[in-house]
């Protein structure tokens, strides 16, 4: 696909960032913690795992992993490009929040801002992985995939064990600090750096007719299992909250391909709703960083209706209603902030060059 960008992957980006939003506003905004169906719970099976498998897909490229010669270089564009914007993001929010920035940073969640500092650290371990297994081990095509796939299920693995009580390896503080939990994500930016990396075999299996037909029933079925009540805990019972958990992640898997396939064989350059969608796919970062700081208006009392009068289809328009108004004002301060290439840099890590 070459260095431009992709108008479907840009449209992709911008439609999960507004899941992302629309999570956000549900749970924050809206306060709803659960207790009736929403479709909240369906989008946040794929929601992040989409964003980190598209950030492991847009990062890949042949020989970018070079040498350990290379790896400063390398720690300096991701500490430029995300971790000065993040700490000056999460800087800004303890103070406008009178939170305090030790508390917040040994937060696994870090106040919303774990997503970017998660990503710094798969950037900096699929690079450090890609070196050793690479040049170091010196292996090749398939030795070499399935090498990595068994370090991204140790790293999944390790991080879902981090989540049980039992888990006594990092002390707590420490724990949350790294955000080990948040490294289960890891396993989907290494499956979207392979869906890159094998792009013509990947592209086959969105294309193909029965392929899609089972990937779209395999997601339905994991869905039901997930949220239909009974189905829920008939699972649960049967095989353990291990098991149910590693069912969301496949489902999480398949409902990507599905994204990813509709988002290839619709997206279209005159749409105005794909256009919007790429244009926001342009801007996650931006968005990212400033939705946090508006998601904690105090929309409680929409939260409680809904679970006193259940309609979750209601629920789904109001929260995008809110969602949109978010991504709007997000751009607007993005935009404004984009007027100065030196405040862009400081603030975003790089300035936005139009390719059209």
């Amino acid at each position: 696909m070459g260095a431009s960008r992709v108008g479907y992957i840009d449209a992709l980006r911008g439609f999960v960032m507004l899941l992302v939003v629309f999570g956000h506003v549900v749970l924050f905004s809206f306060a709803s913690r659960g207790g009736h169906f929403s479709f909240n719970d369906i989008f946040m099976t794929v929601t992040m795992p989409a964003l980190f498998f598209l950030s492991g897909f847009l990062f890949y490229r042949p020989g970018r992993c070079g040498s350990m010669k290379g790896l400063w270089p390398f720690l300096w564009g991701k500490i430029r490009a995300l971790l000065i914007p993040t700490l000056i993001f999460s800087l800004l929010f303890a103070v406008i929040f009178q939170r305090s920035y030790i508390d917040l940073f040994c937060e696994k969640s870090k106040a919303g801002f774990w997503f970017t500092y998660t990503l710094f650290f798969f950037f900096v371990i699929y690079y450090l992985g890609d070196v050793l297994i690479g040049r170091i081990l010196g292996l090749k095509g398939t030795p070499k995939l399935i090498f990595g796939l068994l370090i991204a299920l140790g790293i999944y693995g390790v991080a879902k064990y981090s989540l049980t009580p039992s888990f006594s390896l990092l002390p707590a503080k420490l724990n949350g600090a790294i955000g080990l939990a948040n490294f289960q994500h890891f396993l989907f930016f290494f499956l979207g750096a392979v869906g890159r990396r094998y792009l013509d075999k990947f592209l086959s299996v969105l294309s193909g007719n029965t392929s899609m037909a089972m990937v779209i029933s395999g997601f339905i079925l994991l869905e039901m299992m997930l949220f239909v009540p009974v189905l829920k805990d008939c699972v649960i019972s049967t095989v353990g909250f291990s098991a149910y958990s590693l069912i969301k992640s496949i489902a999480s898997a398949f409902g990507i391909v599905v994204l990813f396939a509709f988002f290839r064989k619709y997206f279209s350059e005159n749409g105005y709703i794909w256009k919007s969608f790429q244009y926001i796919g342009e801007r996650t970062l931006d968005i990212y960083l400033i939705h946090l700081f508006l998601i904690y208006v105090d929309l409680q009392f929409v939260g409680e209706f809904f679970i006193t009068h259940h309609n979750p289809v209601l629920e789904l328009f109001a929260a995008l209603s809110v969602s949109f108004l978010i991504v709007l004002i997000c751009l607007v301060i993005s935009n404004t902030i984009r007027c100065s290439d030196k405040l862009a840099k400081l603030f975003f890590g790089k300035v936005i060059t139009s390719n059209k």
